[in-house]
């Protein structure tokens, strides 16, 4: 493995890394710096989220240092503000020259401020496409002096349809500015966006590492039991910190209610939260004041967290990308971390085909029976218990105790403090019956179904039975 010094990288700059904390370059890092740093053409680089795509691009750009006239030099876009922030806010931490200004574009937030930060002399533009458009359209972002234009989750970007805000961007830059693809993974619309505007890039694949680092299991539940799964696999894990994905906004709400109501710290995050709302979650979020988070996948899309334990898919993913995104989202930073996905009887031939595409084996496990819930729930205050003990419990709590155990059964004591400090953790009634599908179906394997997601019964030559057909034309 090389250091930042054997990139090639300025010695300043490489010892702000050391300050930031940067120990070692990630894979895409040793690959994309030295191969920005040879030559001035394209590249495409695929490479997972949570792997330093940030500092991979942001270095060499930062390195070449402000624009002799004082143009910006570089734009940055980003699918999300959240994302567009953060590498604002990276970028910063990294920026070793006090007259390189970076400025961040997005919407939801003041244009004024985003005008007169354009207005210093800006260096380097981050931003989404529908804000810098406006800024374009105003004349307050001038595109025509850039060098290096990145396109950041790229495969995100066209899946949200900002192909158009992208094509109309890259028309204002010189014909000569260098074009920088990173995305995790390689659709159509990239390629044929890369087809379009980019000259013989190069492309550098960064093998996926989710096989060590993500610990990828699925569980198969009847619809109605998904709720009552999700509960179970949350209280058997130890301090679970987690993203739950759902596909819609109604969903979200739905959800967050219901694990409300069963006394889950809880918090959701959605497209119709207005950006005070969004950052009051967030920041509760990252503290870990609230560690469970219900969203859908476009309002996750830019959220850096990388101590999640959990990623769990509620409903099932929308597409192999969004697959590939939603779990990213753990496993960063060197640690483990565990995706786990619901998936109904239904939706059986959809998670088949989807491990096919994407040539990975998920290992299906059973839900927690409630004794083994309880039981691990019993582990953990024991554990938290003993943890109390072995720091030394003060005096004053000694005394307490002392005069407890000279008045009552010692036994008693304990159990009454064990009682106050799980409440009811330990209540069976608290759980329901659900159905066993694991045990069903390990008596026998059941190959995919041949028929289409959705049909039912035998095939038929032809109209039998009480019902007649709907007509088409009430439809």
């Amino acid at each position: 493995m090389s250091t930042f010094s054997e990139l090639g990288l300025a010695s300043k700059l490489v010892e702000r890394l050391d300050q930031q904390g940067y120990e070692t370059p990630t894979a895409v890092q040793e690959k994309a710096i030295p191969a920005f740093k040879k030559n001035n053409g394209d590249m495409i680089v695929q490479a997972q989220t949570g792997t330093g795509k940030t500092a991979a691009f942001g270095l060499p750009i930062l390195e070449q240092g402000v624009s002799p006239n004082g143009s910006v030099r570089a734009l940055i876009l980003t699918p999300t503000r959240e994302l567009a922030l953060q590498v604002a806010k990276e970028l910063g931490r990294l920026n070793i020259d006090p007259s390189l200004s970076i400025v961040s574009i997005v919407g939801g937030m003041d244009i004024g401020k985003q005008i007169q930060g354009l207005k210093r002399n800006a260096t380097i533009v981050v931003g989404t496409p529908g804000r810098l458009i406006d800024h374009v359209k105003r004349k307050t972002l001038k595109l025509g002096d850039i060098q290096t234009s990145v396109l950041d989750e790229a495969d995100e970007m066209l899946q949200q349809g900002f192909v158009e805000e992208i094509e109309d961007l890259l028309s204002h830059c010189p014909e000569k500015t260098r074009l920088l693809f990173f995305s995790a993974t390689m659709p159509r619309e990239v390629k044929r966006l890369a087809e379009t505007y980019m000259d013989e890039p190069e492309n550098i694949q960064i093998e996926r590492t989710q096989g060590p680092m993500i610990d990828q299991i699925y569980f198969e539940v009847k619809a109605r039991d998904k709720e009552e799964a999700l509960c179970r696999l949350i209280d058997q894990a130890d301090e679970m910190y987690a993203i739950i994905f759902c596909r819609t906004k109604l969903m979200v709400d739905e959800l967050t209610e219901r694990l409300r109501q069963r006394r889950y710290g809880v918090e959701a995050l959605h497209g119709d939260l207005s950006q005070s709302q969004r950052n009051k979650v967030l920041n509760q979020f990252r503290q870990q004041r609230c560690k469970l988070l219900v969203a859908t996948d476009a309002a996750a899309r830019g959220i850096d967290v990388s101590q999640l334990t959990h990623v769990i898919n509620f409903s099932f993913p929308q597409d192999d990308e969004s697959y590939v995104h939603r779990i990213g989202r753990t496993g960063r930073a060197g640690k483990t971390g565990i995706a786990i996905t619901l998936i109904t009887p239904n939706e059986h031939y959809k998670w088949q085909r989807l491990q096919k595409t994407l040539k990975v084996t998920v290992k299906k496990h059973a839900i927690p029976s409630i004794d083994a819930v309880v039981k691990a729930k019993e582990q953990q205050a024991k554990a938290k218990i003993e943890a109390i003990i072995a720091n030394e419990v003060e005096p004053e709590y000694q005394e307490m105790a002392d005069t407890l155990m000279t008045e009552h059964d010692p036994k008693v004591v304990i159990a009454a403090m064990v009682k106050q400090l799980c409440r009811n953790a330990f209540d069976r009634k608290a759980y329901q019956k659900m159905a066993d599908l694991f045990q069903q179906q390990s008596r026998g394997s059941r190959e995919p179904s041949r028929r289409k997601p959705g049909f039912r019964g035998k095939r038929s030559g032809g109209y039998k039975g009480k019902f007649k057909p709907a007509r088409k034309d009430r439809y």
